[in-house]
């Protein structure tokens, strides 16, 4: 049978996934079925990211803007009005520059220069901001469904058909439809891995079935896997779809695909749930046998679409978490303490065939965390077969990561080391069942520095039973941190389905609110109050450190590639500034008779409500470069969008405004009102300062919009 494997948006679109690859290695390898693999994410993406998207957005944006003007005491009006806010004066400059941004993304050399990536990066990042508050309608919500969602499998069916909520729904039926159609698959399987991923999916699967009824439709994927303790009490989700498989799907979707084919009875078929009239049947759990599983076979995606110059291939040493005991990971209960190895050399022989399908330079090991002895092994094989690679993973904090290991690490093409740091605070990491050796936390990173492995360390704030004082410590270590090749993820706790925390949370002090069986986090109290403000706190750290507005390196495809086009040291040596950098000096004005201000290019300039329930208005002034905004008083509106279109000196512009008034007394209360709004621009970076010999040189560089 023919089966069409789908990855539906939303994802990141800068590297492939590999559970559609290794569904379909594994298929090919049998040689009973044939899979197609359609990843309709980067197709989304890549359609949400240019000028006419980005158009169609920023009008959604300004007919919400007007709803809520018209309504002040919509709920949650203020919040959601300056999201708006924020993505209306950024939209303009980003229809113009978009296209610029997607292209440097797939080009080598901006890899080796952390600026570039950078601004194509925060443009890219913006751009998706941009098109998610379009999605957010006034009173209806948006496509990310709340983390404690309630909603039950009819009212996701609704918003799956809902034209006016569901940004997805007119591209998925004009284009995937189609491309799934012409396939004439037997059968079609969805992929769901992230929560952004569950309404997409919904969707396509509702269009496939009302199109195409007589092809069966199979969820799988991580959170299929979360839902399937409850599926039992939530028959409606097979309204959407025929099948769910859950865990690991492999030999799973072949068994089904063969007892379709057949018309075989289902009893038996592994890791299978589905309705029979009213009763959710559920078949034998099975844990794949992973030495006996094939290489991910990446053939049938489009590897040119992602949004990177090279794919980033996606492969595992493990299935499972050899710890397994962290009480805030979400790991379904079926795969708790069930962790398996691949045998080092198989793992080699895979990263050969990719090499020889795809000329693969770059890695990243998908594994929950890999032991230090199977690293040993990876790394002791990669340098006796003379395998060239650059690859990535995470790790624990783990005494075995010797200083010898992290050598020899680096000399087998390790480039980042990820490492789930959760917390600094000794007594917190005893309430998470860690494991970790606190004092052995500053020898490893030492190490990482000294043998030239970037890192990145993974922490969240709020863990229940966390105070204050040791949130704090943790967010002055992390902040200590940010030197060298080192990056930062971090975030708030969050009750995850069948966590530790979820299934005793008694124990943690915490109670968690009534939940639909489909929520994948649970809303709970008490929510512990620092959290948000240490998150904020731990971000300004890191913007004070680095002049790259958009954190441009983390764990994805994008840090990878530079580490291998530019290096560790490049990175070392060029992300952050020096903690004691002195601070910008302040910009004074300069009112000599050549010296002219101008607009800098990238900027916008709108009005908006002032306040809610307020009938005044505001002039916002906002500068892309800088990214910052400033309101301008009517003076000042004026000044900015009449007079420094083009170079024009303090004195022209008090002239000009002379001459309007009529009245020469009026020149010398201008002069200092010009001079004093002129100077506070300049010093905020808004405006430039051009010389006669520069005005030529600026025509044509202004893209800015009223």
């Amino acid at each position: 049978m023919r089966i069409a494997l789908v990855f539906p948006p939303l994802a990141d679109a800068t590297q492939p996934y590999s559970s559609l690859p290794a569904l379909a290695g594994f298929l090919g390898c049998r040689g009973c079925h044939e899979a197609i693999l359609h990843d309709a994410n980067v197709e989304f993406v890549r359609h949400i990211l240019t000028p006419v998207a980005l158009e169609k957005a920023a009008s959604r944006i300004q007919e919400f803007l007007r709803y809520y003007e018209s309504e002040p005491d919509a709920s949650g009006g203020e919040f959601l009005y300056n999201g708006l806010v924020r993505a209306a004066l950024k939209a303009p400059v980003l229809v113009n520059d978009i296209d610029g941004a997607v292209a440097e993304l797939t080009t080598p050399q901006t890899f080796s220069n952390l600026t570039r990536l950078d601004r194509a990066r925060r443009v890219m990042q913006d751009a998706m901001e941009v098109w998610r508050a379009s999605c957010c309608h006034p009173g209806l919500g948006g496509f990310e469904l709340p983390d404690e969602s309630s909603l039950t499998a009819s009212d996701l069916g609704r918003l799956a058909r809902d034209p006016v909520v569901n940004p997805f729904l007119a591209f998925l039926e004009e284009v995937s439809l189609p491309r799934l159609r012409n396939a004439a698959p037997g059968a079609i399987g969805i992929s769901i891995t992230y929560r952004t991923q569950i309404l997409p999916a919904i969707t396509l699967a509702l269009l496939v079935k009302s199109s195409m009824p007589e092809v069966p439709v199979v969820f799988g994927g991580n959170i299929v896997s979360l839902w399937h303790s409850e599926l039992a009490g939530c028959p409606e989700v097979f309204e959407w779809c025929d099948y769910l498989v859950a865990f690991e799907g492999e030999s799973a979707l072949d068994a089904l695909l063969t007892a379709l084919e057949s018309g075989e009875r289902l009893d038996g078929v592994p890791n299978l749930a589905y309705r029979r009239g009213d009763t959710v049947r559920q078949g034998p759990i099975l844990v794949e046998d992973i030495d006996s599983l094939p290489a991910p076979d990446y053939r049938g995606l489009p590897l040119d679409l992602y949004l990177a110059p090279q794919p980033v291939f996606l492969l595992n040493t493990s299935r499972g978490c050899y710890w397994s005991k962290c009480e805030f990971c979400g790991v379904s209960p079926s795969m708790r303490n069930r962790c398996r190895l691949r045998r080092p050399e198989l793992v080699l022989r895979d990263i050969a065939v990719l090499q020889d399908r795809h000329a693969a330079r770059c890695i990243a090991f998908g594994d929950d965390c890999i032991p230090p002895r199977t690293l040993a092994e990876l790394a002791r094989g990669l340098v006796e077969t003379g395998i060239q690679i650059s690859w990535q993973c995470e790790v624990r904090l783990e005494p075995g990561l010797t200083d010898a290991l992290l050598g020899n690490l680096e000399r087998a093409g390790c480039r980042n080391l990820i490492f789930g740091l959760e917390s600094y605070a000794p007594r917190v990491l005893g309430l998470m069942n860690k494991g970790i050796r606190h004092a052995g936390i500053a020898r490893i990173l030492d190490g990482c520095r000294r043998h030239g492995i970037a890192f990145n360390l993974q922490l969240f704030f709020g863990f229940p039973g966390e105070t204050e004082d040791e949130a704090v410590a943790t967010l002055d270590f992390a902040a200590g941190q940010l030197q060298g090749a080192a990056t930062l993820s971090y975030g708030e706790f969050k009750l995850v389905r069948t966590s530790g925390v979820a299934c005793r949370p008694d124990h943690f002090g915490v109670r968690p609110d009534n939940a639909g069986p489909l929520a994948i986090n649970f809303n709970y109290q008490p929510v512990p109050k620092h959290a948000a403000e240490m998150t904020k706190r731990l971000r300004a750290a890191v913007l004070a450190r680095t002049e790259y507005r958009s954190l441009p390196l983390c764990i994805d495809a994008h840090t990878l590639i530079f580490l291998h086009e530019a290096g560790v040291e490049a990175m070392a040596r060029e992300y952050y500034t020096s903690s004691q950098a002195s601070p910008q000096p302040r910009v004074h004005l300069s009112v000599s008779p050549g010296s002219k201000l101008v607009r800098k290019p990238r900027q916008t300039i709108a009005s908006f409500r002032a306040e809610q329930n307020s009938g005044m208005r505001k002039i916002l002034f906002y500068d892309y470069g800088v990214d910052r905004t400033v309101e301008l008083s009517q003076l000042a509106h004026w000044i900015v969008a009449e007079q420094l279109g083009e170079p024009r000196s303090a004195c022209e512009v008090v002239e000009q405004l002379v001459t309007a008034s009529g009245d020469p007394s009026v020149r010398s209360p201008l002069t200092r009102s010009v001079n004093e709004i002129l100077n506070d621009l300049l010093r905020r970076g808004m405006l430039a300062v051009v010389s006669e010999n520069d005005e030529a040189s600026m025509a044509g560089r202004l893209c800015t919009t009223t």
